[in-house]
């Protein structure tokens, strides 16, 4: 593994572990003293890849399911609308179905090994939007039909658990797909709830039927998650 000194002699020479490092910048970790290196790759000139290289243990990582580009376009709508202004925000993570929720690793490079062998040999697949709620008493979401991701989400979950830090994620007992369209900082009661539920239901119905081929790994550098890693579903 890339340590912190021979990163800084990499960003120097324009090469590291034999990779070109073309753009590099360090963010300090929000209440720590450690740092990450961010080196973002141009592939094909069109496809740029942003790979964190860790050289302190604690990075905050999740894997998910991007579906921006079937989504956003609906979900913009929704957002500009002042009912959703006035009591919510969007997510801070492009939207996604998240298939492993987020845990505290100390070696993200392992970790990408272990996650990537667990969603190799998974299809391609499609999943239908059923309906609107609220996941949480903060959180507005769309729900997805759960069969389809099953097999995927307990392959991750198997593969990860060695990295859940405080034992069994709740979210894996109880897993409801879906993408998370709204946020808040209060709860609502339930006529507030109703009204958002219909507001987003006026812009997002009919439900769509989702194509799920890639899978992508997340990290957080102490202010926003990014994508570090895109897996294909063959």
């Amino acid at each position: 593994m890339m340590t912190k000194e021979s990163a800084k002699d990499a960003s120097r020479s324009g090469s590291g572990d034999g990779t070109c490092l073309k753009h590099q910048r360090h963010v300090p970790w929000v209440g720590s003293s450690f740092y990450l290196c961010l080196t973002y790759h141009q592939h094909n000139r069109t496809k740029t890849e942003l790979s964190i290289i860790l050289y302190n243990p604690g990075m905050r990582v999740f894997i998910a399911i991007p579906v921006a580009n079937q989504l956003n376009s609906k979900i913009e709508v929704f957002h500009a609308q002042p009912l959703f202004q006035q009591n919510m925000r969007p997510s801070h993570v492009e939207p996604h179905i998240t298939l492993k929720a987020p845990q505290i690793v100390d070696d993200v490079q392992q970790w990408m090994a272990t996650a990537t062998e667990a969603i190799r040999g998974h299809a391609p697949l499609s999943i239908k939007g059923i309906k609107i709620d609220f996941i949480t008493p903060h959180t507005l979401a769309l729900f997805l039909e759960p069969d389809p991701l099953q097999d995927l989400q307990r392959s991750l979950a198997t593969a990860l658990a060695a990295y859940n830090s405080a034992g069994i994620d709740r979210h894996e007992v109880n897993f409801h797909p879906h993408v998370t369209i709204g946020r808040s900082d209060h709860r609502f009661n339930t006529p507030q709830q109703g009204e958002l539920i219909r507001l987003a239901e006026s812009f997002l119905e009919p439900y769509p039927t989702l194509q799920l081929n890639l899978v992508r790994l997340y990290a957080h550098d102490g202010h926003r998650y990014y994508g570090i890693k895109d897996i294909k579903l063959p």
